[in-house]
């Protein structure tokens, strides 16, 4: 399922996708920025990178979130939509952080000792921008047999300190 999100680097336009394309078949979550003020034309779009194994990469689908985090800093969060599987590496909400828009960092937000909290998280997801450089993301989690979060589900508000 396509989908889309749009944000702004002061007046440009950025946005963050899920789109199949013919000539990148296992990019899934994709990032890219207005030419001009106006939208009129776009630079190259770029593939986040997957994490996980060749055979199994981990993907996202249906909602990402983009955020212009200044000087060409840009980050786009993806909800992992994936059951939990052998060699996960990272877990949800996937986070791309990019210095330049181009190549980009994915894993899980930073987390206290470094622990991967969640497995699939990130479903309607929004993020936003509170401090220079530092993040507020939330999303729904459904499961509620979590014992990190005392078996509970609902909204999970994350914020980079």
């Amino acid at each position: 399922m396509p989908s889309v999100s749009v944000s702004f680097d002061g007046v440009t336009p950025i946005v963050a996708y899920h789109l199949l394309n013919a000539t990148a078949p296992t990019a899934q979550l994709w990032f890219a920025r207005a030419s001009d003020a106006q939208g009129n034309a776009w630079g190259t779009p770029h593939a986040l990178p997957r994490n996980g194994s060749v055979a199994n990469p981990e993907g996202t689908q249906w909602y990402q979130a983009v955020v212009a985090e200044g000087g060409g800093k840009v980050a786009v969060a993806g909800d992992f939509a994936q059951a939990t599987v052998a060699l996960q590496q990272c877990g949800g909400p996937k986070l791309g952080r990019s210095n330049d828009g181009a190549t980009f960092t994915v894993c899980h937000p930073p987390e206290k000792g470094g622990v991967r909290t969640f497995g699939q998280a990130g479903a309607w997801l929004s993020m936003a921008s509170h401090a220079a450089h530092k993040l507020t993301l939330a999303f729904s989690y459904d499961n509620k047999f979590n014992p990190s979060l005392g078996n509970k589900s609902g909204v999970v508000v994350y914020r980079e300190p």
